[in-house]
């Protein structure tokens, strides 16, 4: 799946990505992000993921550049 973080809380090392055509962004952790430096260039970034569902709801792994 292809999305844009549109949210990022640094401090608590989370963020939310935007899919176009969904309502509801798709929550990820820190821990989750591949290839990428966890600072404020993450915003706004197109990336690639996969998504798996939580308790709270859709969770994105495997978050990586989009090619």
């Amino acid at each position: 799946m292809t999305g844009t973080i549109t949210k990022l809380f640094l401090d608590r090392d989370y963020g939310f990505i935007s899919v176009r055509g969904q309502k509801q962004m798709v929550f990820f952790h820190r821990s989750r992000i591949e290839k990428l430096d966890w600072d404020q260039q993450l915003l706004q970034m197109v990336v690639e993921f996969d998504v798996y569902h939580s308790p709270r709801g859709p969770a994105a792994e495997l978050v990586r550049p989009a090619r």
